[in-house]
């Protein structure tokens, strides 16, 4: 599962993968080659120039390695949402992740209102 933020100030594409394992950063990089190109055309073409300076030079694709959280699809989830609105998932390790899951569990048996 992969997730992508598009950073347009930094013409950057940051490459989220819970599964490092499974593709190649080759394969990553053909993937979005085309958003990289296509995103900056579509703003070059979409934005007036008095907003945005016009260019064409295609973003940069950089696939994170550090901090991602692997193979856990609940917790890669949640980063996603987090990405989704901006927010930045700071201090998430490996070593406090069996407390984030209990978190995340106890909130959906909170949610469906669950008695154990």
């Amino acid at each position: 599962m992969t997730a992508s933020d598009i950073d347009l100030r930094k013409a950057t594409i940051a490459v989220y993968d819970s599964i490092l394992s499974g593709v190649h950063d080759k394969e990553i990089q053909n993937v979005f080659r085309p958003f990289s190109k296509m995103i900056p055309s579509i703003l070059s073409a979409t934005v007036p120039a008095t907003v945005r300076k016009k260019r064409e030079k295609q973003f940069s694709v950089r696939r994170l390695k550090n901090d991602v959280p692997q193979n856990d699809w609940c917790l890669y989830h949640k980063i996603h949402e987090c990405l989704a609105i901006s927010c930045t998932f700071e201090g998430l390790r490996d070593k406090n992740i069996s407390d984030i899951q209990r978190k995340l569990a106890t909130e959906i048996y909170d949610a469906v209102n669950c008695q154990v």
